[in-house]
């Protein structure tokens, strides 16, 4: 077992030789030890793969089939998991080799090992889905069936194989949502997301090619729900929980035992983050043993819900997995407030662009390595400084015409309207500003995608479902302005970002050293509206997102543990949109996080904005809310003023100082008698009120005066 473990880590460093050598020790010393039969098959896989790193594949093949007579020899007559690893790995080398029969013998094989009632070996046949279980082998083996019908599709044309990988990818795609479901924690998940995103990949490329070749819209439908499937599943799980924590009545104890749990972790992973940053001087020890208490503390809190779960049936109910949105039911819910959807989903090959209205739908592949994705990544550089779009201004609007024509194609535009735009993004499109692209050819005058749509994004079609369901119970408007006028903890001034909400009457405004963590803390989670005014960062180098207040900072663990009824969360502060972008989940920013939260809509930035033309915007945002505009309305109004202002010089009308803010999440105008009306409403009030007392006295004084004539 040690020459076992030894050679893996000379293969591991690369140094075959030594691999082999260890490796045939191992095995002899198995053979003279029969009680470590069952290690004796995993040792002859490993030589194979020496021999196969070699180029030696004969000698590879001779183990690999050795592995094989060594393994069914040791288990037989049972089906064993590790039967099923086995020729798992077989049949991907077997791929890989170009041999496709023997490829899908080998997975064939892998799926008759793992699931417990099928027994067929004809490769046309397989499992009925009823028949998944967790078992992350069954991910592979139809993941691997899969993928090679879909090879000998390409080799053959065989549109039987095609139709085949796809109900095998159904089955992989099935077995991801069965294991994701028996994790606990979120990083679990997500690690489940990153490691099954190929399988949606995959997935989404044998439906394109049944829709290119029949174009029955049962594969559009199909899409849809495979793009719907690989997005922000934790995100979902998250809304589903905190609904179910507010709503359904939970004993109040039990409550405060969540709570307090909840914030726990909150503050020892917030101390794990301040141990991080100090650098070489950080006590690795300490993080250990923070890590450890919120490892305590999650197990705990898993054991709570489950308590819940079974004290409460309201609870218990509301936990229930949420069937996903099918594209009809989307179609009819979203397309009365929206004139298009466009669907992402960003491959390792392909981005696929899938759009539709309400009598219409296609989907588009762009291939990576046409130059896209490296188009994209050279035009956001330009957003990082104000100098890096002025440089080559033309080619940067040129840029943004291609990325437009690509990315939207043929898209139509109302002569009289703006076009109302959903768009789902997915990887890099997720931080993209598409209010900035070009829809004009070089050398014209520019037209910003702005001027012809009003847009709004969405984590994903179940996300914004969800978010639209979402019971607001409170009324109450907060703003949070640090300023920092005096620099404190080394933090920059911010002069006119208490101007934001000015005219904003009944917005209940903490700035300079009031506008403190404790108290944000406090008065979150009973505001409807809450706007942050303030620095933030996206963290980086082992540091989380952050937003800072006067006194203290924010990281992203500490929003995901608020509990927030709100009906809009206003992120005015600089990157808020931005952070690690994980395959299946999206960007981890602290805009993901306020919706984690309970945030039904957001307004969120893409880079370091700036300061005085983003007071104008959400000034300006205040206005047309009050005037009875939607969310996407008011912002898009806000900005076309700044753009089209004559008060701006030319070089301060480029997007970096108007298109940073994106919309994310429900749309609509103001809800319930917001502050914006019901101040001027009561303002009014009050000033009839005073008008008429006015009157009654100069009335009572003129009857005075007649009488004393």
């Amino acid at each position: 077992m040690l020459k076992q473990a030894g050679a893996n880590a000379w293969f591991h460093k690369g140094d075959l030789r030594r691999a082999q050598a260890w490796y045939a020790e191992a095995l002899a010393g198995m053979r003279a030890h029969p009680e470590f039969g069952m290690e004796m098959w995993k040792v002859y896989k490993d030589l194979g793969d020496v021999f196969r790193r070699k180029g030696d594949n004969r000698r590879a093949e001779e183990m690999y089939e050795a592995a094989i007579q060594s393994a069914y020899d040791y288990y037989k007559p049972f089906k064993n998991r590790e039967l099923a690893k086995l020729n798992c790995q077989l049949g991907t080398y077997a791929l890989e080799s170009g041999d496709l029969d023997r490829a899908l013998a080998f997975f064939q094989e892998a799926m008759i090992q793992v699931f417990p009632e099928f027994n067929n070996a004809d490769p046309a046949a397989n499992p009925a889905p009823a028949e998944v279980y967790t078992e992350s082998w069954i991910m592979d083996a139809c993941a691997g069936k899969g993928r090679t019908l879909h090879a000998r599709y390409l080799r053959t044309g065989g549109e039987a194989d095609l139709t085949n990988a796809a109900r095998c990818f159904d089955l992989a795609i099935e077995g991801v949502r069965q294991l994701k479901q028996s994790l606990g924690n979120d990083a679990a998940k997500i690690y489940l997301g990153d490691f099954s995103h190929a399988f949606f990949e995959e997935a989404i490329a044998v439906n394109f090619l049944l829709w290119e070749k029949r174009k029955d819209p049962v594969f559009i439908e199909k899409i849809f729900e495979l793009m719907e499937g690989s997005k922000s599943s934790t995100l979902q799980n998250a809304l589903q929980l905190n609904r179910a924590v507010i709503f359904a009545g939970v004993d109040k104890d039990l409550l405060r035992r969540e709570e307090f749990l909840r914030v726990s972790m909150a503050e020892y992973q917030k101390r794990v983050q301040e141990e991080r940053m100090k650098g070489e001087t950080k006590d690795t020890s300490q993080i250990l043993v923070y890590r450890k208490k919120i490892g305590d503390l999650e197990r705990e809190y898993d054991q709570l819900l489950q308590k819940i779960g079974e004290e409460d049936p309201r609870f218990k109910s509301a936990m229930r997995e949420v069937a996903p949105v099918a594209l009809s039911d989307f179609r009819h819910q979203i397309l009365g407030k929206t004139d298009r959807v466009l669907e992402f989903f960003m491959g390792k090959n392909n981005l696929y662009i899938l759009s539709f209205d309400r009598q219409h739908a296609d989907v588009r592949a762009l291939p990576l390595a046409s130059g896209v994705y490296n188009e994209l990544f050279e035009w956001l550089a330009r957003f990082q400084k104000p100098e890096a779009m002025n440089a080559d201004y033309a080619d940067f609007l040129q840029t943004g015409h291609l990325l437009f024509k690509q990315l939207f194609g043929d898209l139509a535009f109302p002569s009289d309207r703006p076009l109302k735009l959903l768009v789902i993004p997915d990887g890099i499109a997720a931080i993209l500003p598409f209010e900035a692209l070009n829809l004009t050819p070089p050398g014209a005058p520019p037209v910003f995608l702005i001027e012809r749509a009003e847009l709004r994004m969405a984590y994903s079609a179940s996300v914004l479902t969800q978010q639209e369901n979402w019971p607001v119970k409170t009324k109450e408007w907060v703003h949070f302005a640090p300023e920092f006028r005096t620099g404190v903890r080394g933090l920059s001034p911010l002069l006119y970002s208490a101007r934001e909400t000015e005219g904003v009457y009944g917005m209940t405004t903490f700035s300079g050293r009031s506008a403190t963590l404790p108290a944000f803390l406090e008065w979150a989670p009973r505001c409807a509206w809450i706007h942050l005014s303030t620095h933030a960062r996206s963290g980086g180098n082992g540091v989380a997102p952050h937003v800072e207040f006067y006194d203290s900072t924010l990281y992203l663990p500490g929003i995901y543990a608020l509990r927030l009824s709100a009906e809009m969360v206003i992120l005015s502060t600089c990157e808020s949109g931005l952070g690690t972008i994980e395959k299946g989940e999206g960007v981890m920013s602290l805009a993901r996080g306020f919706s984690y939260a309970g945030a039904k809509s957001l307004i969120s930035s893409l880079w370091e904005v700036n300061e005085f033309s983003t007071a104008g915007i959400f000034s300006g945002f205040y206005q047309y809310l009050k005037k009875g505009k939607t969310r996407a309305e008011a912002l898009r109004l806000a900005k076309l003023d700044y753009l089209h202002s004559p008060d701006r010089p030319a070089f301060e009308k480029t997007p970096w100082y108007w298109a940073g803010f994106m919309l994310i999440g429900v749309d609509g105008p103001v809800r319930h008698q917001s502050p914006v009306r019901a101040g001027f409403y009561g303002l009014c009030l009050v000033l009839a009120g005073v008008a008429w007392v006015i009157w009654r006295r100069r009335r009572s004084a003129g009857h005075s005066s007649l009488r004393r004539a």
